[in-house]
């Protein structure tokens, strides 16, 4: 069972139970009440901090606002969740909901429940974190040994081949930035190209852009090699930093944080023709061609790229966003 998931479980449970609580009251307070057993004495009848159900209706309400409290911060968390997913933004939300939510928990329940609130969200919170990451993590693909990488291809020069991916990323994002996407036409596959095309549009439609600033590259591994129909294909694990976030027409943010650092992880997939031999099958469908042709596959139309070409981006995948 999830921890969020037991913490939902004993709230139910503390609610469940606070009624057999309650039935207490009145077997307690009756023993103090009159104070027959201290000879009638008057200061005992009379004191407030004992009078009939002064003290089991304090604890009553103390365990009432607790349940109420994590209730209520249970509640917030979970707007909390949905309210991030759609701006696509961590800071905004808490700005937004937890120092009015924290305020108002002070001034109706008091210190106490204040801390309370504060501690159950803490855990909601962490949890919440490390449930992301441990699903977002167990996506990506474990990095292939240098070793294994030479097996495949003696020759490549890995740091000049995490450059080239990082650069080939770098200008791909640029161009998407500055909706010129005709700069990178040989540095994507037809899809690629195709999906961005089509995204652009959306955005010039709504009149918005896209900004991508300070890419910085962070790391890049190489996670698989293989061969075929003549062939390369590296898959690669890239980590960037960068200010992501979409303007409007007069420079206004209406997504995202553009003084906020992300940092993304991708599954790249980068292709390169081998260069002592003829292409003989069409990267994208895979039916056979002829390098003589004009350019274009006769079955699913793809540009086909000449095996002077370099590496090109084929795949490009989200794995990891904070």
């Amino acid at each position: 069972m999830k921890k969020k998931h037991f913490l939902s479980l004993i709230i139910v449970f503390i609610i469940v139970l606070s009624p057999i609580l309650i039935k207490a009251d009145s077997g307690f307070d009756s023993s103090w009440d009159s104070g027959s057993s201290w000879g009638g004495s008057s200061d005992w009848s009379s004191s407030s901090n004992y009078s009939s159900g002064s003290y089991y209706s304090g604890v009553y309400f103390n365990g009432a606002s607790i349940i109420t409290t994590m209730i209520l911060t249970f509640i917030i968390f979970v707007f909390y969740q949905s309210f991030r997913k759609k701006i696509n933004n961590n800071a905004l939300p808490k700005i937004i909901m937890f120092p009015p939510y924290f305020i108002f928990i002070f001034f109706i329940f008091g210190f106490i429940n204040l801390l309370i609130s504060i501690i159950t969200l803490i855990i909601l919170l962490t949890e919440s974190n490390k449930n992301n990451n441990s699903n977002q993590s167990s996506n990506i693909p474990s990095r292939l040994s240098q070793e294994d990488i030479h097996k495949y291809l003696p020759n490549l020069n890995i740091e000049e081949f995490n450059n080239i991916v990082f650069n080939i990323y770098k200008d791909i994002q640029e161009a998407w930035m500055n909706f010129n996407l005709d700069t990178i036409r040989n540095l994507v596959s037809d899809e690629i190209y195709n999906m961005y095309s089509m995204q652009l549009n959306t955005l010039k439609i709504k009149g918005q852009k896209n900004m991508m600033e300070n890419i910085k590259y962070i790391n890049n591994y190489i996670s698989n090699i293989s061969t075929e129909n003549n062939i390369t294909t590296i898959q690669t694990v890239l980590t960037v930093t960068c200010n992501d976030y979409v303007i409007d027409s007069n420079n206004k943010v209406v997504r995202g944080n553009k003084n906020r650092t992300m940092t993304y992880t991708y599954i790249l997939t980068f292709t390169k023709y081998n260069n002592d031999q003829n292409i003989t099958n069409c990267p994208n469908c895979g039916a056979k061609i002829n390098i003589n042709s004009s350019g274009q596959c006769e079955y699913c139309n793809s540009n086909i790229i000449n095996k002077e070409e370099k590496w090109i981006m084929t795949k490009k995948q989200m794995s990891i966003q904070k």
